[in-house]
């Protein structure tokens, strides 16, 4: 990032709320009534142009600018019919329904959120289109309600405005005067932690102490949208538990405080522990608290020292409920900063000049896969707002099955892929989905032999050894002075820089570049070790059971193609290969940036057999027509899903 200081976990570049930019725009799900925008060939007379709309049986409304475009009217519930005969009309390019058009969040910072809708934008570089996670194509399925994720983290400022009304906390100490009371009512060792925890000074306050990460994870998992303010979070229904383990600038936290406060957040069992921080080493410690806590997802970042993930903690941990991920930027591209890892990072996700809640109510720009680990955990809440029985093995198997694979994360992390929270949606959905089974006929039950099962041998619990301390991402500081100030690594000194335009015009000059510095030497942490609660006691692992009859194989959706173009007359052929029976879905969104964007998503499941299978795939899909377009169809069986274009004309 040039000139732009990046220290072990991130760099935020700091701006004051007021320098307000329009919405970005997206297609909303109304039409504007009956409406039809047409689009003739060139070189008809008036005659000519009545016979279009007679045959159609459609009525004149209006010419636009575009030469040989106008704006019909059909008769009222016969939009669909009107349409198509328009389209099947030689003397016709095209016809599409009127849309109007509403913003897809009215966050005046929302358009600078590439990493949730990516259209070419320039945010210090000109972006990529759909170099994103489909944020609001996620939000047509829920924005999170329900589901909670513990930042540990810094403190927060729990009076930011885009966070008013997002921070929970112990259920057994809310309510009735429960926060005040002086009582740990529900006796789990934390007295009065009605918001949260703070490992640091060993009380339930949340102080930031000038340390703005913390603020800046939380408004990227769960701002508030469309309440005219900043950003949206990726899951702006969702709460936020904060867990603070890091105080000030220049602090640090021990393995030991990270796992009591995993153990915190997963005994309160909450869905996803989003923890952007890391440090050279192992712990077997914070490995055996998340295998103590099954059903919680832990999302953690890679780390920015350009290096292996492999060698950082926690990434690197062998617990199944881990998620570990590295940065990529808005042109589709590893960050430079990112550390990677081709068996200990999972995947990417955006994590390049990331726009989100700062201290003392304003926001900001942060680099750092610290920006990257809260968009996992924000889509993993929607997941399970969405489907609330899933497991955490679930939520992981949707995230990894989904990814919009790219040729630049080839051999970088696990799944060679980036997140896409809505492909991850549908995937959840279809492996939850329950399959009819046949009522087996009643058959002669053979008396099992019963057979010696071996006592497991206990496993004795690692004491933790002294490991590298874990940096957060950026540490600011809360001047506005734009002269970086020199500080030792882990930490980030904060240079105020102006809001990037909206507009996908030339980027401002000059155009930074993350310039990652070494990676951490892991020296023990230099403050003295803070009072801690009392530990509760971790649980190892649960023994694995006895060996039983093999598991199938999951199915695989192994290709999948779509032959020709959905007319109304005639439909295309989609083409499949499935590795084993399995219930299949698939699930349509449009792609294209005209009115087909306005369909909703179509969303069908079937019996499928292993082997090659097809099916005709008609222009009427959930009830009504797709309108004219470019989409995307998604194959789904259990965790593995392929998607494949398709145009309707």
């Amino acid at each position: 990032m040039g000139n732009i200081p990046v220290d072990d976990w991130g760099v935020r570049i700091s701006f004051a709320l007021g320098m307000l930019v329009a919405a970005l725009a997206f297609p909303a799900v109304a039409s504007a009534d009956d409406a039809i925008i047409v689009k003739r060939v060139p070189g008809l007379d008036r005659a000519e142009r009545a016979a279009v709309r007679d045959d159609a049986d459609v009525a004149f409304d209006g010419t636009l600018a575009l030469p040989n475009t106008e704006v019909v009217t059909a008769r009222p519930g016969e939009v669909d019919e009107a349409l198509d005969a328009l389209n099947d009309n030689p003397d016709v390019i095209y016809a599409e329904p009127d849309v109007q058009v509403a913003p897809g969040s009215n966050d005046p910072q929302f358009v600078n959120q590439w990493g949730l809708s990516n259209v070419g934008q320039t945010v210090w570089t000109a972006g990529t289109p759909d170099a994103d996670i489909d944020g609001p194509e996620a939000w047509a399925t829920t924005r999170g309600a329900g589901a909670t994720v513990a930042v540990v983290d810094t403190g927060v400022e729990t009076t930011h405005p885009d966070l008013a009304g997002q921070w929970t906390g112990n259920p057994g100490e809310r309510g009735g005067g429960k926060e005040t009371n002086g009582v740990d009512d529900d006796h789990n060792g934390f007295v009065d932690d009605w918001q949260g925890w703070d490992f640091v000074n060993n009380d339930n306050t949340q102080e930031s102490e000038g340390n703005f990460h913390g603020t800046h994870v939380s408004g990227t998992v769960a701002a508030l949208a469309d309440n005219g303010i900043g950003v949206a979070g990726v899951a702006p229904q969702a709460k936020v538990l904060p867990v603070k383990i890091f105080g000030a600038p220049n602090t640090t936290a021990s393995s030991s405080v990270i796992g009591q406060a995993f153990d915190y957040a997963g005994t309160l069992g909450v869905d996803v522990v989003n923890a952007s921080l890391g440090g050279l080493g192992t712990s077997q410690y914070i490995t055996d608290v998340m295998n103590a806590h099954p059903n919680t997802l832990y999302v953690v970042s890679a780390g920015n020292s350009t290096d292996d993930a492999a060698l950082y903690m926690p990434c690197n941990s062998s617990a199944p409920n881990l998620v570990c991920v590295a940065s990529n930027d808005n042109q589709e591209h590893r960050s430079d900063f990112s550390n990677v890892s081709a068996t200990a990072v999972d995947l990417f996700a955006p994590g390049s000049f990331i726009v989100s809640t700062t201290i003392n109510g304003t926001y900001g720009y942060a680099n750092g896969t610290s920006m990257a680990a809260p968009h996992v955990s924000g889509a993993a809440a929607l997941l399970a707002a969405d489907e609330p029985a899933a497991t955490a093995a679930q939520l992981k198997a949707a995230l990894l099955g989904s990814v919009d694979v790219k040729p630049a994360y080839s051999g970088l992390a696990l799944t060679g892929g980036r997140l896409n929270a809505a492909r991850a949606l549908a995937a959840l959905e279809a492996s939850v989905t329950p399959t009819p089974t046949a009522t087996p006929s009643p058959t002669a039950t053979a008396t099992p032999i019963p057979t010696a099962t071996a006592t497991p041998t206990p496993t004795a619990t690692a004491t933790p050894t002294p490991t590298a301390t874990a940096t957060p991402t950026p540490i600011p500081t809360a001047t506005p002075t734009p002269i970086p100030t020199a500080t030792p690594t882990p930490t980030a000194t904060a240079t105020p820089t102006p809001i990037p335009t909206a507009t996908p015009g030339p980027a401002p000059t000059p155009a930074p570049v993350p310039t990652p510095t070494p990676g951490p030497t892991a020296p023990p942490a230099p403050t003295p070790d803070p009072p801690v609660a009392p530990t509760p006691p971790v649980a190892t692992p649960t023994p694995a059971p006895t060996a039983g009859p093999p598991t199938p194989a999951p199915a695989l959706v192994k290709t999948l193609k779509i032959t020709g173009a959905v007319t109304s007359k005639q439909p295309a052929k989609v083409s499949y290969t499935l590795s084993a029976d399995a219930h299949v879905t698939y699930v349509i969104r449009c792609t294209g940036a005209k009115a087909c964007a306005s369909t909703s998503l179509a969303k069908v499941s079937r019996r499928a057999k292993s082997g090659n299978g097809s099916f005709a795939l008609t222009r009427k899909q959930g009830g009504k027509n797709l309108a004219a377009g470019k989409y995307t169809l998604t194959l789904s069986a259990g965790a593995s899903s392929r998607s494949a274009a398709f145009t309707v004309k």
